[in-house]
């Protein structure tokens, strides 16, 4: 790697440490929306022949899966693009201004409303839960199926333990669930409600309210719905829901984002089987040979390891350095415009 590309990622990965310091929680990764880069801070892995993983190469293959979950959210469910997306229209706004030399004065006040505004969206706990929990549970439990042929709930409680530390954003939901109703309920069931809940404005409420429902059920029967079934006994019609955001809002089509989702709207639009879509959004960690998604393709653009290493995934497997310099930086530039928004906040 020359110094260049050193100094380009470096640059990168300072800004998400910065951004990652503010955030609740202890977690080894992000996916930004804003160009779907994918942060981890775990060493490119080096497989080896060995029967036995080392510790390492095992958080490295949970935290890529985890964040394959995140980018399916984006692209299937309401509550995680359109905060995204208002993030990333945020990010562009500012620095429109401050390209055109407009003096904080006249725009500032707002983006930090506005910001407030998109940070309260996903950490305020209406009814009891956050977005982000809800968001976060799903991608550990998901990120937890995909990494691993094998599953327990020792083997769930490990990974938890070993790479979020036990924080409560990604262990307080997945811990009362696995008291109350055991392992296969968590493990099949939870994934389904949290991501049904974040079609919604307000998924804490929506979490409750389908809870209520599930309760009059025996937790062993409601293990064994797949997904079709599943949304039908709480009143949501399986079509419907199985569509891609990009699908309930045509005017994604043309807006310049579709530049950077449109590839993986169109992987997943070319399925049209229900319960096939379905078992993706729903478990995207999840193996099928009746679908004809491709998982390899499903995967964010780039990511970038502790070591500089970097991946290019997707639409994007066959690029270069040319294809992710542009990435990176455009990455750097979002998550260096947030810390700057955060630290004004914290000043007002």
């Amino acid at each position: 790697m020359d110094q260049e590309t050193k100094e380009t990622v470096r640059k990168l990965k300072e800004s998400a440490d910065l951004i990652s310091s503010h955030l609740p929680g202890d977690g080894e990764g992000m996916l930004v929306f804003g160009t779907g880069v994918s942060v981890i801070r775990t060493n490119h892995p080096v497989w080896t022949q060995s029967l036995r993983y080392s510790n390492d190469e095992i958080r490295t293959m949970y935290m890529v899966s985890h964040e394959c979950v995140h980018l399916s959210q984006v692209i299937s469910t309401e509550f995680v693009f359109y905060t995204g997306f208002g993030f990333l229209e945020l990010v562009a706004s500012i620095q429109r201004n401050k390209k055109q030399g407009t003096p904080e004065l006249d725009w500032l006040e707002e983006c930090l409303k506005n910001f407030n505004f998109y940070n309260e969206l996903i950490d305020n706990e209406t009814a009891g839960i956050s977005a982000l929990q809800i968001i976060e549970a799903h991608a550990v439990l998901e990120g937890f199926r995909g990494a691993f042929s094998r599953w327990s709930q020792e083997g769930l409680v490990m990974i938890i333990n070993e790479v979020h530390e036990l924080s409560l954003l990604y262990s307080d939901l997945i811990g009362k669930f696995l008291k109350e109703f055991g392992f296969e309920f968590t493990f099949n069931a939870l994934p389904k409600i949290c991501w049904l809940s974040l079609q919604s404005k307000k998924p804490g409420v929506e979490f409750l309210a389908y809870m209520e429902k599930l309760i009059q059920y025996p937790a062993e029967k409601i293990a064994e719905l797949n997904c079709s079934e599943f949304c039908a006994l709480l009143g949501v019609d399986p079509m419907a829901i199985s569509k891609t955001v990009r699908q309930r809002n045509p005017d994604i089509a043309r807006h310049q984002i579709n530049k950077l989702w449109g590839p993986y709207f169109d992987e997943i639009e070319a399925e049209h089987d229900v319960e096939s879509l379905l078992e993706y959004f729903m478990h995207p960690g999840k193996e099928s040979s009746t679908t004809i998604l491709n998982k390899q393709y499903l995967m964010p653009p780039l990511t970038i390891f502790n070591d500089d290493h970097y991946h290019l995934n997707g639409p994007h497997k066959e690029g270069g350095w040319s294809v992710a310099k542009p990435l990176i930086e455009a990455t750097a530039l979002y998550l260096e415009t947030l810390r700057w928004l955060d630290e004004k906040s914290d000043t007002k």
